[in-house]
């Protein structure tokens, strides 16, 4: 099976498609199957910001012997089959104000950070969103109370600035990705207290973007406002925030921010369960169902009075979630608005987990390694991990990827989550691929870089050490193999090591990461691997080329059929008229089908049915019969 990209127009976004050729009975069979689905959709305009990636090249290395266990199962990474494309700003970050204003000038912190690949960082983030002022001033006609509740200038000097945080994603060279404060329209006096918010708003839109020339594509209106810990939620005389209300002011700040600079991008605040907080969600989509550019969601995956009764198992088994939001969502927008589901990009910009101490150990890394392999899988076109750095609290632990105000432990020292994005992103290409996983209780993520490497990430969040056979379909292997071993004894533990090197005595790994050699080994299909227990493994293949691949389009010319789509439309050419023209949904359900056929041409017209989803089409000439996957809008 090999693949091809084409666009199509009506805004039908690039497809992969891999085709694959087999005889029986003296017939032939050509499968064009497209595995691009739905979720490259979902990815939507965050897919502009895809970039060629190259893979990482190690000037030094250690030699490891494979394993010489017998395999318990096999994987098995398909080369051709591409799922979709690995997008950059799935690497997003926050960043909040009460680190104090000097992050950004820190050395060791940034030493740190520039080693991540941040794409985006949010701010100023979280429920001081609701409580900043972009400029530091004061508002004025405002509500009794709302001046106090302000964070950050003028009230508070030891806080980060918006200057401070925009010289941060600077220095990262990150885009700003900024949060503009809503609950503003609720506080304000008067008639117009909503327009007066939102102008509020488009002219940080302005200073940031049309003055500064930041370049802040994407623009979140609010925060957490469907929730009673959020600065607006309850307030006299207005009562309490709905989903409705939300959504109509949603509008006119979309308007007056467009209105500055008609490059951005919007997104509203969403819930993924729909009878969530009096159903929000439900209420915000027919608002803003012509307005918003994208839906936002949060997510912390797990909830207890105690969030340190939380155990190690409900971490791991709540990953799910990341599916079943999308899809929620997906049937959401159907449900709620005259869009297809796939109309909405999704944008994840907050999340982590509520686990208390477990927050900065071992887990965590398994965790958000599964996290970032999921969301890829799923589509989510922009995510933001919570946060760059938060504050240790003896029962709340600490969400940060590096540490803060810990006594044990120096500050700015990374966690074991800041591991997970500093490996995967280096070790994932621009391309993810088909696995098949005979290991459930694996998670395995393999992509290709431009340059033809396979990066293969490998988490294994069980006690089991397990041996596994790598199978590598339609590739051309190099010599080598390299790579590292994120592991500790315990899911607990925070002492963790990489690739045998552990850290001081109070955890957290070794501080010379970035100096420690990937073990290298001679390349073999397939290749025999040994997971270790609680371990996150970061595989890189290297290739003699570009993965071989077959021209597809000669193929089909060769058999004498073509397909175009062009929207509901699918062109047919063929030297004669099809036998038969049928057209299935994946459950093998049928639909009625028309081949318009030209009579003094070789080409016709297939229409699609009405609704959206992902058809097989199916046309017999001869003795031959073609398949095609195909997508609707």
């Amino acid at each position: 099976m090999h693949y091809i990209y084409y666009k199509q127009i009506h805004h039908i976004l690039e497809k992969t498609l891999s085709v694959g050729i087999m005889k029986s009975n003296q017939s032939l069979y050509l499968f064009i199957v497209s595995i691009w689905s739905f979720l490259y959709a979902e990815q939507g305009f965050f897919k502009d910001n895809w970039v060629p990636k190259a893979a990482p090249v190690y000037s030094f290395h250690k030699a490891h012997p494979l394993s010489t266990a017998e395999p318990g199962f096999a994987i098995r990474i398909d080369f051709s089959d591409t799922i979709c494309k690995v997008l950059p700003t799935v690497f997003g970050h926050n960043i909040n104000p009460w680190v104090k204003g000097t992050i950004h000038q820190n050395e060791k912190a940034l030493m740190h950070l520039k080693r991540l690949s941040v794409s985006d960082l949010r701010l100023p983030g979280g429920n001081w969103t609701s409580v900043w002022m972009w400029d530091g001033t004061l508002p004025q006609n405002v509500r009794d109370g709302y001046d106090e509740l302000l964070k950050g200038l003028p009230n508070q000097s030891w806080t980060m600035t918006t200057d401070n945080m925009i010289a941060l994603a600077d220095s990262l060279n990150a885009r700003p990705q900024p949060c503009v404060n809503y609950a503003l329209a609720r506080f304000l006096m008067g008639d117009d207290r909503v327009q007066r918010a939102a102008s509020y708003a488009a002219a940080w839109v302005r200073d940031l973007n049309i003055k500064k020339q930041k370049g802040a594509k994407y623009w979140e209106v609010g925060n957490e406002h469907y929730g009673s810990w959020q600065a607006g939620y309850d307030v006299s005389g207005l009562g309490v925030i709905s989903g409705t209300e939300y959504g109509k002011d949603f509008r006119i700040f979309a308007d007056s921010m467009r209105a500055a600079d008609p490059s951005i991008k919007i997104g509203a605040v969403m819930l993924s369960d729909e009878k969530d907080h009096d159903n929000w969600s439900a209420h915000v989509l027919p608002e803003v169902q012509n307005h918003a550019d994208f839906l936002v969601i949060h997510e912390y995956f797990t909830w207890a009075s105690d969030i340190n009764t939380i155990t190690v198992q409900q971490m791991l088994d709540s990953i799910v979630v990341i599916k079943k939001s999308m899809d929620n969502l997906k049937r959401m927008v159907e449900k709620y608005t005259n869009k297809n589901r796939e109309h909405f990009p999704v944008a994840l910009t907050e999340y982590n987990v509520r686990a208390g101490r477990k927050n900065s150990s071992m887990v965590s890394n398994l965790f958000i390694n599964m996290v970032l392999g999921e969301v890829i899988t799923h589509g989510y076109g922009l995510v933001n991990i919570w946060d760059i750095a938060n504050g240790y609290d003896e029962t709340e632990g600490d969400h940060g990827l590096l540490s803060r105000n810990n006594p044990d432990v120096p500050d700015n020292t990374p966690h074991p989550s800041f591991f997970a994005y500093y490996y995967f992103d280096s070790f994932f290409g621009d391309v993810m691929l088909r696995t098949y996983n005979e290991q459930s209780s694996l998670y395995v993520y393999a992509s290709r870089f431009s340059t033809g490497e396979a990066g293969v990430v490998i988490v294994n969040p069980t006690v089991e050490e397990k041996t596994v056979a790598i199978e590598l379909d339609d590739s051309d292997p190099g010599d080598s193999v390299y790579w590292f071993t994120v592991n500790a004894d315990d899911p607990e533990s925070n002492n963790i090591e990489i690739n045998g090197n552990r850290g001081p005595e109070y955890g957290f790994g070794p501080e010379n990461y970035y100096d420690i050699a990937p073990y290298s080994s001679a390349l073999t299909s397939p290749l025999i691997f040994t997971v270790k227990p609680w371990s996150s493994n970061y595989l890189l293949l290297e290739s003699k080329g570009e993965v071989r691949a077959k021209n597809v389009r000669d193929k089909a010319a060769k058999c004498g059929l073509k397909f175009r789509q062009m929207g509901r439309f699918v062109e047919v050419k063929a030297p004669e008229m099809p036998d038969q023209v049928g057209i299935y949904g994946l459950n093998g359900q049928r639909f009625s089908a028309e081949l318009v056929w030209a009579k003094s041409g070789s080409a016709g017209k297939v229409l699609l049915p009405k609704t959206s989803g992902l058809y097989i089409l199916r046309v017999k000439t001869g003795e031959s019969v073609y398949y095609k996957h195909l997508l609707t809008y």
